[in-house]
């Protein structure tokens, strides 16, 4: 047989084998797995915590008091509100491959865009949005929302990550492709470092083209160290505009005058002859010499198997405010960590196989992008390695993180000896790895492992 035979006779093994494969993980991870929804059970005698915020099933009703709004329905629109990014299907062709969709090798990328999604909610929107729930059968909006300014930055955020959009800087074909500084690509696998320092390049290349991340400062963690004088650098900015515009409306700067640890965000704001108003959080920069950050610090919680005595450490990061949770997940299998109950973890899953949402309309459906279905996984069963996420929005937020965040990494004594933290922050700054240089070019991000070995438990490998 020719060479040239031999050549055809491999592209076309390549397209069967890519097409059977392709089969194989519609029935695996498709609809069907989701019709019945399996419910999780909550105990009623202890709090469920999600990013900072407990809820009790069995809270006391006061005597003189109408009765509370249930717990469990608060948790419940809570969690729902969380954006949740799954395996897609129908996309584009990853660049030089004919891989049409992420299932069975994207999910890393998936829970990193997750964690790097509640950050933007909590930039934009602060911790108290819910989305208004739209059924999957009449996912058109009703007149009074299409006007709501926080529904639009909903889905801005969402364009972010649009699988679709070519432009949208935080989409798995952008991240893929960011990914070739490490010799990753589409149908391998990656590993929660990799993709922390791919959401920290993403964000920094569209800066000034995006303005949903242009005063937004992304920090990953060098060797579980938080280096002070690094975030400090990159967060100091020298003026602010004085103006920033989404798509077609306008947030304006915060006045400088008011105590900006109190102020509401509740003024009324005329933009094009219209009247917003944002009701809490929001994008108003509140130190206009300061940017909000986002800080990702991978880290490594035991050997083979996770470590138990990291345990009560992640349960208590996940009751701070500033918590975006972490990537992980258990071998073989990412998830994304965004709360818990005694010692089990709620986590968002992305193994199931949805269409690909056309995001190009103003009213493009979202609720394929929340889930109602919290699970569960006890810690012991967690992959040692990891990513931790924090949100933190003004100068003095960060000093005081500083100050207190090793208290809660630290595992408390054993036989009278203390134990290390889990991370720490440090003055002075790091070798400036997956990070800006002194001249502002981007270094090259750390070489992922290539041994099964690491593999199976650095970057969950999907057998």
């Amino acid at each position: 047989m020719s060479g040239d035979a031999t050549k055809s006779l491999t592209r076309v093994e390549k397209a069967v084998r890519s097409k059977m494969v392709s089969a194989w993980n519609n029935i695996k991870y498709g609809r069907t797995m989701f019709k019945i929804e399996l419910k999780t059970s909550f105990s009623e005698s202890t709090p469920v915590w999600i990013l900072g915020k407990p809820y009790h099933r069995s809270k006391p009703r006061q005597e003189d008091e109408s009765m509370p709004k249930s717990e469990i329905m608060a948790f419940e629109s809570d969690f729902s509100s969380r954006i949740w990014f799954t395996y897609r299907s129908d996309l584009r062709k990853f660049s030089g491959t004919d891989l049409t969709t992420d299932c069975g090798w994207g999910c890393m990328i998936r829970t990193g865009q997750m964690m790097m999604a509640q950050g933007l909610v909590m930039h934009w929107l602060g911790r108290e949005w819910r989305t208004n729930k739209q059924p999957a059968d009449n996912p058109t909006p009703s007149p009074d929302r299409q006007t709501s300014v926080k529904d639009r930055i909903h889905r801005d955020i969402l364009r972010l990550f649009s699988d679709v959009e070519i432009s949208s800087p935080l989409s798995i074909h952008n991240l893929v492709r960011l990914g070739r500084n490490i010799g990753k690509g589409a149908g391998n696998w990656f590993g929660p470092a990799s993709v922390a320092y791919l959401m920290q390049l993403a964000v920094a290349n569209f800066q000034e083209y995006q303005s949903l991340v242009s005063n937004l400062a992304v920090y990953v963690a060098q060797d579980c160290t938080v280096y002070k004088e690094d975030i400090v650098s990159m967060c100091t900015v020298s003026r602010v505009p004085k103006e920033t515009v989404i798509q077609d409306f306008a947030v304006l700067e915060t006045p400088t005058h008011l105590d900006t640890m109190q102020y509401s965000f509740s003024e009324e704001v005329i933009v094009e002859g219209e009247s917003w108003c944002f009701e809490e959080g929001g994008s108003l920069v509140p130190d206009p010499n300061w940017k909000p950050l986002v800080i990702f610090i991978p880290v490594r919680l035991g050997g083979e198997r996770f470590n138990p005595l990291y345990s009560s450490c992640l349960r208590s990061l996940l009751t701070l405010p500033s918590s975006l949770g972490w990537i992980g997940g258990r071998p073989t299998h990412s998830l994304y960590f965004l709360g818990f109950q005694e010692d089990d973890l709620i986590h968002l899953d992305p193994h199931r196989l949805q269409p690909a949402v056309d995001t190009t309309g103003v009213n493009f459906p979202t609720h394929s992008y929340h889930s109602s279905a919290p699970r569960k996984i006890s810690i012991s069963k967690m992959d040692p390695s990891c990513c931790l996420g924090f949100y933190i929005r003004t100068r003095d937020e960060f000093e005081c993180w500083c100050q207190g965040i090793e208290e809660f990494a630290t595992p408390s004594p054993v036989e009278g000896r203390s134990q290390y933290p889990i991370f720490s922050v440090a003055q002075g700054r790091g070798d400036g790895v997956g990070g800006r240089g002194e001249e502002g070019e981007w270094s090259s991000l750390p070489e992922e492992t290539e041994t099964q070995e690491d593999i199976q438990s650095e970057d969950f490998v999907f057998l």
